[in-house]
């Protein structure tokens, strides 16, 4: 029976603590259930999106269609000329086939009459 009695006020000294009154249970419950729905708002937009993304991805392409891109992706490689410095130092930094048709910064900058400053810059 004592062990009973010790125990019945060690609950009542518990319960007995602020942050365990009814009125602080009842806040803090509102609290989360007003979190949760905030997260399941997030989850569901997530979802709809992840489902506009990846239903777009799961479509199917035959395979002629495939080797169709593939084969103009090629002939437009190997019409853009031989390769850049960057595209040949990328080839044999990274060891991967890199597009013939990048050109340097400093090429396309030469190309670019837009990025020669035509006088001196606004204040």
């Amino acid at each position: 029976m004592q062990a009973y009695d010790t125990s019945a006020r060690a609950l009542k000294a518990l319960t007995q603590h602020p942050t365990l009154q009814l009125e602080n249970i009842e806040w803090t419950m509102s609290s989360l259930s007003e979190a949760m729905a905030d997260h399941a708002d997030v989850e569901n937009a997530i979802a709809a999106g992840s489902h506009d993304i990846y239903g777009a991805a799961n479509t199917t392409v035959a395979d002629d269609e495939i080797d169709a891109e593939l084969q103009e992706l090629l002939r437009d490689e190997r019409a853009a000329g031989p390769p850049s410095p960057i595209a040949k130092n990328n080839l044999q930094q990274y060891g991967r086939h890199m597009p013939e048709r990048h050109s340097t910064i400093n090429e396309t900058l030469k190309d670019d009459k837009l990025a020669t400053p035509q006088g001196p810059l606004p204040a």
